[in-house]
C-alpha cells in the first residue's frame, strides 16, 4: 500500500512515533512521512521513506488551533495515498474516512477553543470506522471514555541498564514555549540546588532555558539534545511529562521526577500514572530536589529496572499487524 503518515508538530514525541513507524512500515509497504524536516532530522529515517516537510502550528500558549493545514494536502497525494495515519490530529478523517488516528489525549479537547469546533472533531472520530490507536498505560480518558479504542504498547524496544548511583541528571521541559517567568523560575532553582552537590554530577539540561550560571566545580553542564546516546547516560530525569519523553525515559529505565506537570490535561495524567505506577515522584519545585534524590538507591534502581522491563513494548510493531490485518 501506499501510506501516508502526518504528525502534530507540537512536540519531539509525536515525530519520533512516526518516525519508528515509518522505519517499521517501509519494509513492506511506500510510506511518506509529514513532519517538520528540521525535527525529523534528531532521528535516523529510513532513506528509502519520503518526506514531506510539514507545520501546522498548534499554539498551546494562545490556545489556538490551526485548522488550516488540512488545505495543504495535495490531489496527487491524496490520490496516491491507499492509508492516512496520524499521531493527534483527527482533520485526517477529512481527507480519508478509513485512517488511523494515534492519539492519548486529544488538543481540541485541552485547548479553549468553541464549543461547537470541540463536538464537530468529537463526530469527525466517531464517524470512522477504524479505532483510536493509543498507548495502553498512559491514554487519557477523555479518548478512551469516548471513543472505539485500541490500546498498544509504548514505542520502541526496552534499552534499559541496571544503575547504582546517580551520575547524570537530565532537565527537560520539552518543546512547547515557556513563559519568561517560568523560565526564570527554573533557572533560581536550578542555580540554587547546585550548591548541595558534593560529589561530580553531569546535568544534561534543556537548551530552552539558556546560559545556567554554575559556581560548582562538582557540576558540569551539557545542552539536553535528546538522543539515544544522551538517554543511555541518563541515570535520573525531571521532567515536563509530554509522552515522548516520558516514552523515552522508561525505554532506558531512568526513574523519573514529573515538574510544572499543571501545563495542561496531558501532562497532569501522566504524572498522575509514572505516581501511580512506582515509576517516579512528583516534584513542584527543584529546590527539593537534593532532598528527594536520597529516595533513589540502589534498591529503588533495581525495582525500577525490573517495573520497565516488564512495560508492554513495540507498540509500532502491533500498528503494522494491526493495518495489515484489516488491509489485506
Amino acid at each position: 500500500m501506499n501510506i501516508t503518515l502526518i504528525a502534530s508538530d507540537n512536540g519531539l514525541g509525536h515525530i519520533k512515533r512516526l518516525v519508528y513507524l515509518s522505519n517499521i512500515l517501509i519494509n513492506q509497504h511506500n510510506v511518506s512521512l509529514m513532519a517538520p524536516k528540521n525535527l525529523v532530522k534528531k532521528f535516523k529515517l529510513n532513506r528509502n521513506i519520503k518526506l514531506q516537510n510539514f507545520e501546522m502550528r498548534i499554539n498551546v500558549k494562545k490556545n489556538s488551533y490551526n485548522y488550516e493545514w488540512i488545505r495543504k494536502i495535495k490531489n496527487d497525494s491524496l490520490n496516491k495515498t491507499d492509508l492516512f495515519i496520524s499521531d493527534n490530529l483527527p482533520e485526517i478523517f477529512e481527507l480519508k474516512k478509513n485512517s488511523y488516528l494515534y492519539a492519548n489525549f486529544l488538543w481540541h479537547k485541552i485547548l479553549k477553543i468553541k464549543k461547537k469546533i470541540k463536538i464537530e472533531k468529537d463526530n469527525l472520530i466517531k464517524r470512522n470506522n477504524l479505532p483510536v490507536l493509543g498507548c495502553y498505560l498512559f491514554m487519557h480518558p477523555q479518548v478512551s471514555d469516548n471513543f472505539k479504542i485500541t490500546k498498544i504498547g509504548l514505542f520502541g524496544t526496552f534499552k534499559g541498564r541496571k544503575k547504582n548511583k546517580i551520575q547524570n541528571i537530565l532537565i527537560s521541559l520539552g518543546t512547547a514555549k515557556l513563559g519568561i517567568l517560568k523560565v526564570r523560575k527554573v533557572k533560581k532553582e536550578l542555580e540554587k540546588i547546585f550548591q548541595y552537590f558534593k560529589k561530580k554530577v553531569n546535568f544534561y539540561i534543556d537548551p530552552a532555558l539558556g546560559k545556567i550560571t554554575n559556581k560548582n566545580k562538582n557540576i558540569k553542564i551539557f545542552k539536553a539534545n535528546y538522543s539515544s546516546q544522551m538517554f543511555k547516560k541518563i541515570d535520573l530525569a525531571i521532567i515536563k511529562p509530554g509522552l515522548g519523553t516520558v516514552n523515552s525515559c522508561l525505554e532506558y529505565s531512568i526513574p523519573i521526577f514529573t515538574y510544572m506537570s499543571d501545563f495542561n490535561e496531558e501532562f497532569t495524567y501522566n504524572a498522575y500514572i509514572i505516581k501511580k505506577n512506582n515509576l517516579g515522584f512528583k516534584i513542584d519545585n527543584l529546590i527539593k530536589l537534593p532532598k528527594m534524590i536520597k529516595k533513589i538507591d540502589k534498591e529503588f534502581f533495581e525495582k525500577h529496572y525490573l517495573l520497565c522491563k516488564k512495560l508492554k513494548w513495540n507498540g509500532e510493531k502491533e500498528i503494522k499487524k494491526i493495518i495489515n490485518l484489516n488491509f489485506q
